[in-house]
């Protein structure tokens, strides 16, 4: 867990800075879902169910159009939860949601939490350390 927070810049880089966070759904009292922003356009989506009810299709705003990553389901057998098939990839859905320009839909686990990036990000990320390494 402590390689993933280290290893994910929007997580801590911004921690102290207004724009660092965007709060997108906060008028519930079920879900949290929050957006924090790293530096260089960095981002991490963070969902929080905080119900004993697993949450089917739940829509979750997103900045951009694209494909994201599940990168933490706390509901996965790896982090002592009892899911064994996991939703990995999510292609946005085409439809804005509560102010952002697209959406995914989720399977959100009970008491749990999900960790959404950018896939695009994730790649152009590996692209300029291969160019880094070439230097």
């Amino acid at each position: 867990m402590n390689h993933l927070y280290q290893g994910t810049p929007a997580l801590w880089q911004k921690d102290f800075q207004a724009d660092g966070i965007q709060i997108t759904i906060g008028d519930r009292s079920d879900v949290i879902v929050y957006e924090r922003r790293g530096k260089a356009g960095a981002c991490m989506i963070v969902v929080l169910n905080l119900l004993p009810e697993q949450r089917d299709a739940f829509i979750v705003p997103v900045p951009h159009a694209g494909t994201y990553e599940i990168v933490l389901n706390t509901e996965s057998a790896r982090f002592g939860g009892t899911w064994t098939h996991l939703q990995r990839i999510l292609r946005t859905r085409g439809q804005p949601e509560r102010g952002q320009p697209d959406s995914v839909e989720v399977v959100l686990p009970a008491m749990g939490a999900l960790l959404i990036k950018p896939l695009t990000e994730r790649i152009r990320r590996e692209d300029s350390l291969e160019v880094t390494q070439n230097d």
